[in-house]
């Protein structure tokens, strides 16, 4: 069984997941003693940019952008949950990444069913 998100809401969380202090930090532990350092920097203008603001201003690290390989995004494409892990399936948009998710879908999954939460609850 899979579960998805919605998919602007899931990239919505990533963005500002990734820039909480606890995502910063990386720990490692060699030798029984642990070494914290940072995964990535960025300004302090950055960590506060909302979203919508970052988009806005074409950032590389905001935007979603066709052809690029989603391993190397901090969120991954969720069709791609369908498709595997060839080669094909790792370009953001391709169409054979979702030919080949299509495939999965119609000859692993029997049933595909929508679940709508709100305000008042879920449908």
């Amino acid at each position: 069984m899979n579960f998805v998100r919605h998919p602007v809401e899931r990239i919505v969380s990533w963005y500002y997941y990734t820039r909480a202090p606890w995502y910063m930090v990386k720990e490692t532990v060699w030798r029984n003693r642990t070494f914290l350092s940072l995964k990535k920097i960025l300004s302090v203008q950055d960590l506060k940019m909302p979203l919508d603001e970052c988009i806005l201003s074409n950032r590389r690290s905001c935007g979603i952008h066709p052809g690029s390989s989603i391993g190397n995004m901090d969120y991954t494409s969720q069709v791609s949950f369908f498709c595997g892990h060839v080669k094909e399936c790792s370009i953001l948009e391709s169409d054979e990444l979702f030919n080949i998710a299509v495939k999965v879908k119609k000859n692993h999954f029997k049933c595909i069913a929508s679940i709508f939460c709100g305000y008042t609850g879920c449908l």
